[in-house]
């Protein structure tokens, strides 16, 4: 209330003043074209509480009259009015032209609120620190009760036009216009917080393993190194207050400061205060939404190789995996920055893993061919079937198989590529006494068989005499034929067993055929006899055709049997094979890009950063030497 019964007051005074055609100030210009590194407004663009807008000769005027009126108006008031008569925020806080203006910049860093990979915009919040020495803002605070300390408005006095060089955003905003504090020997301190956005090199290599260097890149826009001198006002950041971020982690802080000539200026060197950046990303998130639901999947694929081939799903979970890779890629793509000078770790991890995964696919269309042959049955090479019996099967664990299963079909004294798992046998010693006893059990066995051969001869005559007539003559006559003639068959079929292929295995039992008579019958009596005989001839024939045709038949199809059962024996092998290989490489990728690559970023063995952040990091302390000797001699050339 007091204060705006005063600015009534003050404009009746102003009216009446005008009117008289009072004196004006030398030192009144127009300020309106005034610009304060666009932190605020400059004395003419400011105004009063109706919006009208104040001229200097208006802020003069008042100045003078809280002046005058000091008895009733506070000191800090009092003291206000005495420092900003005659002050223009334009023009720099020195009395002479050739002196710098020594500006000492630091911030407090206060949280890291975003990093957005795929804009490679880092987004802080800080509170700037920034104090000078204003040679326009002394006073001696014996004068106003031990005033030693003011609070003023930053748009009423001469701030310094710092910015953030590689801001993300534009430069309209500015910082809060909070109220800077000025002690009675001149020195002002003006810590305004901000939030900005910088832009950021990603580097993605190493994701979600990662490091990233950003730099906050602070300078005068508008001054050199001669007329603002920009230096830290401490050699680290301060980290008090700061929140700690839950994805990134910081590493190190380190703030340089640099002296750059632009192409504009050439010559002309303008200071600046770099603020690096080193953080790194915390796994753990990434680690239970990414890295396991890919080994998850890892293992899944290889869990096809074990699916028995009759199933059907064999190629059905292959392609659900494929899929399911296929929507982690986009998801991780969607948040990376679609470059092309890096890719990121996880994804060559999941590509590799997507690339066994759609083999194992391929690889299992092959094995299914192999276990469900086709209607014509080819038989397995011979090279094929010794290295996968031989060689394969020991080495991925299925000799126990295949010796169950060369046991069960009689292939261990057949084939000679199983007789590597046939059952090694205890045998004596071929002693004297062991061959002695051999050949006395045979002598009398020899003699057994002779004594019985004989009895039987007897027996076999005596029945031949009791029923000798026409018609059992005949028979007798036929009969031994037949007998003779079937034990020559047996003898023959013994013989062909030996030499055919090893495909008939299985035990047939043997049938005794009639084969057709060759050689005419005896003389027959008996006309119906006759025919009775020929019937019976021609019967054993037909006969004989169809058994003939059955057997052939029935062999053909064990055959058949036993090529497809050794063709899935080795889609077993192979299957096998694959669940081993595939295993191993994809333990060899996850270990490697997720283990391996990581540990020797982090112990230093791998760069984890970019090597151009590198360079400038590294840079900047060659030039800075070079940088000082020049300003020096610059400055040593300016008039005092």
């Amino acid at each position: 209330m007091v204060f705006l019964f005063i600015e009534i007051v003050f404009l009746l005074c102003q009216y009446v003043f005008c009117k008289s055609g009072g004196p004006h100030y030398s030192s009144q210009r127009s300020l309106g074209t005034g610009h304060s590194g666009g932190h605020g407004t400059s004395a003419g663009n400011q105004q009063n509480i109706w919006g009208n807008s104040w001229s200097l000769q208006d802020m003069n005027s008042w100045y003078d009259y809280t002046l005058n009126e000091s008895d009733s108006i506070p000191d800090e008031q009092r003291l206000m009015a005495q420092l900003l008569r005659n002050y223009d925020p334009s023009a720099r806080p020195v009395y002479n032209a050739s002196n710098t203006v020594s500006v000492a910049f630091g911030i407090s860093l206060t949280q890291l609120s975003d990093m957005d990979e795929k804009n490679q915009i880092l987004t802080t919040n800080i509170w700037l620190e920034q104090e000078w020495y204003d040679q326009r803002l002394i006073w001696n605070a014996s004068d106003f009760n031990g005033l030693s300390t003011l609070r003023l408005p930053c748009s009423k006095i001469w701030l310094p036009d710092i910015v953030l060089y590689n801001s993300a955003d534009d430069y309209t905003q500015g910082f809060y216009q909070s109220k800077a504090m000025v002690e009675n020997n001149g020195h002002v301190f003006w810590p305004p917080p901000a939030k900005f956005r910088s832009s950021c090199k990603i580097d993605v290599t190493y994701f979600p393993f990662d490091d990233q260097l950003c730099k906050l890149k602070f300078g005068s826009w508008s001054y050199d190194a001669a007329q603002v001198n920009l230096t830290k006002r401490r050699d680290n950041v301060d980290m008090t207050n700061y929140i700690r971020s839950g994805e990134w982690h910081i590493v190190h802080i380190d703030i340089r400061r640099n002296d750059v000539t632009y192409p504009c200026c050439p010559g002309i060197y303008y200071p600046d205060v770099t603020i690096y950046v080193h953080i790194r990303r915390r796994v753990l998130y990434y680690l239970f939404n990414i890295i396991f639901p890919c080994i998850w999947l890892s293992i899944l694929s290889l869990l096809g190789f074990w699916l028995p081939p009759d199933s059907g799903e064999k190629i059905t979970l292959g392609i659900t995996v494929l899929l399911a890779f296929s929507v982690f890629m986009l998801l991780i793509a969607e948040s990376m920055p679609a470059t092309s000078e890096m890719v990121p770790l996880i994804e060559i991890y999941l590509t590799v893993v997507m690339a066994l995964t759609s083999l194992s696919i391929v690889l299992t269309v092959y094995v299914l061919q192999l276990h469900h042959s086709g209607p014509v049955v080819i038989p397995i090479p011979y090279l094929f079937k010794y290295i996968l019996v031989r060689y394969i099967a020991p080495i991925v664990g299925m000799k126990k198989i295949v010796r169950i299963y060369a046991e069960e079909h009689h292939l261990i004294g057949i084939d000679d590529v199983y007789q590597s798992f046939a059952r090694k046998s205890t045998k004596l010693l071929d002693t004297p006494l062991i061959l002695n006893n051999q050949k006395s059990s045979s002598d009398k066995g020899n003699n057994k068989h002779r004594q019985d051969d004989c009895c039987h001869e007897e027996t076999r005559s005596t029945l031949d005499d009791d029923h000798e007539d026409d018609d059992e003559g005949k028979m007798k006559q036929f009969l031994p034929n037949v007998s003779r003639l079937n034990g020559d068959i047996r003898s023959n079929k013994r013989t062909h067993q030996r030499h055919h292929h090893h495909r008939s295995r299985s035990r047939v039992p043997h049938i005794v055929l009639i084969p057709e008579q060759s050689h005419p019958l005896p003389s027959i009596r008996n006309t119906n006899s006759s025919t009775h005989y020929e019937l019976f001839n021609s019967n054993m024939y037909l006969l004989e055709k169809h058994l003939k045709h059955l057997i052939d038949k029935q062999k053909h199809e064990e055959d058949r049997n036993e090529i497809v059962s050794e063709w899935k024996l080795m889609a077993l092998i192979m299957d096998r094979l694959f669940f081993w290989l595939f295993t191993g490489l994809t333990i060899l990728s996850t270990i490697f890009c997720l283990i391996i690559i990581p540990l020797l970023k982090n112990t230093g063995y791998i760069s984890a950063l970019a090597k151009d952040l590198l360079s400038d990091l590294k840079s900047t302390d060659s030039l800075t030497n070079m940088m000082q000797e020049q300003i020096k001699t610059n400055l040593s050339g300016l008039p005092e």
